[in-house]
């Protein structure tokens, strides 16, 4: 969910800028971490 909201702010942000397509010519590294406590919503069990 959170991923899908951060690329949400990145597409408007294109947008805004008249930017209408944004091409990925190499292999993306995506990097895992851990979400601090304090941004989860309450009830949720993320280990």
């Amino acid at each position: 969910m959170l991923i899908g909201q951060i690329f949400e702010k990145v597409m408007r942000e294109y947008e805004e800028q008249s930017i209408a397509d944004f091409r990925i010519t190499e292999p993306l590294k995506v990097k895992r971490f851990v979400i601090p406590a304090m941004y989860l919503k309450e009830g949720m069990n993320i280990k």
